[in-house]
């Protein structure tokens, strides 16, 4: 998996490109390779920016509409025929435009606490019995699964979320992960199947029988 870090993300786009594009446009939406939307937006894409357009006061100097549109969150530059946009102070937007993107999100305080995938989250739910953790979970998905997580980081915390690129790679990948760290706990005398209670016995059946 691809890791960004949302400081290092910048945007050059073509000022004339846009003004056209919010001209016409209701709605405006950026990823992070700089695509821009106006509608039919890759439910794939990582989203920096999104903003409906119907209300945005008719501005005639450009500079100042651009502004305007993007607020101080962005930081636009204006450099010629470009403008930068810069999504760092926007993180927690950011995070909110991709809610219905992400798989989870790795919050500062409550870290992860579901899958926003009903499959994933059904198997990773029932592992719990079998300590395996979604923390231990999310990690194999980062280390093991195609996608993207970005982030945000300095010295006092830590927030992230997953976008992945095939969900249902990932679903196989996940149950193989968690059948195989089920069998490696009875290798090694941590879980034994003849002495299971309820809990585990619902979740082993429901793990190594799907």
């Amino acid at each position: 998996m691809q890791n960004i870090h949302i400081k290092d993300i910048q945007i050059k786009l073509p000022i004339q490109n846009l003004l056209q594009t919010i001209q016409e446009a209701k709605e405006i939406a950026i990823d992070i390779n700089g695509n821009v939307y106006t509608s039919n937006i890759d439910e794939k894409a990582i989203l920096i920016f999104r903003r409906n357009l119907v209300n945005v006061t008719d501005e005639s100097d450009p500079i100042k509409k651009l502004t305007a549109i993007f607020t101080e969150e962005y930081k636009p530059v204006f450099d010629n025929e470009y403008c930068t946009i810069k999504p760092l102070i926007a993180w927690q937007e950011v995070i909110q435009i991709n809610t219905n993107r992400m798989l989870y999100l790795d919050h500062p305080t409550d870290g992860i606490d579901i899958f926003t995938d009903e499959m994933i989250e059904e198997l990773c739910f029932e592992a719990i019995s079998l300590d395996i953790t979604y923390r231990d979970i999310a990690d194999f998905i980062e280390k093991n699964c195609e996608g993207t997580f970005v982030y945000y980081e300095n010295d006092i915390q830590f927030s992230g979320f997953a976008v992945i690129e095939d969900i249902q790679i990932t679903r196989e990948k996940i149950k193989e992960y968690l059948k195989n760290t089920i069998q490696n706990k009875i290798n090694e005398g941590l879980l034994d199947p003849q002495n299971l209670d309820y809990e585990q016995q619902e979740a082993y059946e429901f793990i190594f029988q799907n």
